[in-house]
């Protein structure tokens, strides 16, 4: 078995174990020795801090949004399921769109004369707004990561909802319960497992929507779109490896930290004691 594993995890440890170590003492060198100076110079420099704020508010807006609608339509396509799931094929096209492509859509939608507004002035007779600045470019970061990452958290709760006994569902029925006494205490504490595991998912992909974010706004996007990697990606570009690799620190620290929790959370769901 050792064999087996043994390719990949020296691949593992060559090109993320020994260079994450490395930036750990990186980010502790300072002129005069070792120390936690540039932890000090990380946490003042307000760049840090705002790119911080916006990751973790991106993080509280998308996550619950993203577990809220993959169920809301997972729970659709098994009620009707003839029809229902034939709708959970087109989201699977999202994958096979490349970044850049998904970006530029955006950008005809959102522009200041583009069909989101072309929509809203036709329908409410609203004025155009300025959908790419200011705390209005929100709906169009938050769209496109549910449009590119719903897919498959719906077929998560999909395949969980196939699982669950219909015998549940026909003795809470012969005692009276309504539709939403059966979701609220069958399918929500049945799915918690799903619901944890989505969380976790979605809280890796807000990491991965940096790259429509730098294709929609560039390195330097509006400061409500400052992203925790857009401070990264500055650093690497500055050279600045001790300010870097102080922030890949934390960073690192607070994933874990979060997903330890959600983890922990996710083994009480399958373990109950």
């Amino acid at each position: 078995m050792w064999s087996l594993l043994l390719p990949h995890l020296a691949g593992v440890m060559v090109f993320y174990l020994l260079p994450f170590g490395w930036g750990i003492v990186q980010s502790l060198r300072t002129a005069s020795g070792f120390g936690l100076a540039n932890y000090a110079h990380l946490f003042r420099n307000e760049a840090f801090r705002l790119a911080a704020v916006n990751t973790l508010t991106l993080a509280l807006v998308t996550v619950p949004l993203l577990v809220g609608l993959s169920m809301a339509a997972a729970l659709y396509a098994h009620r009707h399921l003839k029809s229902g799931f034939l709708l959970l094929h087109p989201v699977l096209i999202n994958f096979a769109i490349p970044t850049a492509s998904i970006a530029y859509m955006w950008t005809i939608l959102f522009e200041d004369f583009g069909w989101v507004n072309v929509w809203i002035h036709r329908g409410f007779g609203l004025p155009h707004q300025n959908w790419l600045d200011g705390a209005l470019l929100y709906v169009p970061i938050v769209s496109i990561f549910l449009f590119k990452y719903l897919a498959f958290p719906i077929f998560i709760f999909f395949g969980g909802r196939q699982s669950l006994s219909v015998e549940l569902y026909e003795a809470a029925s012969i005692d009276g319960a309504s539709a939403f006494k059966k979701f609220w205490h069958l399918t929500v504490p049945l799915l918690k497992p799903e619901i944890l595991f989505t969380a976790v998912l979605g809280f890796f992909y807000n990491f991965k929507i940096y790259k429509e974010a730098y294709v929609l706004f560039g390195a330097y996007p509006p400061k409500e779109a400052y992203l925790i990697q857009h401070f990264l990606n500055n650093q690497f570009q500055k050279v600045a490896l001790d300010t870097l690799t102080a922030a890949a620190a934390v960073m690192a620290v607070a994933i874990g930290a979060v997903i330890y929790g959600l983890i922990r959370a996710n083994r009480s769901a399958y373990f109950p004691s």
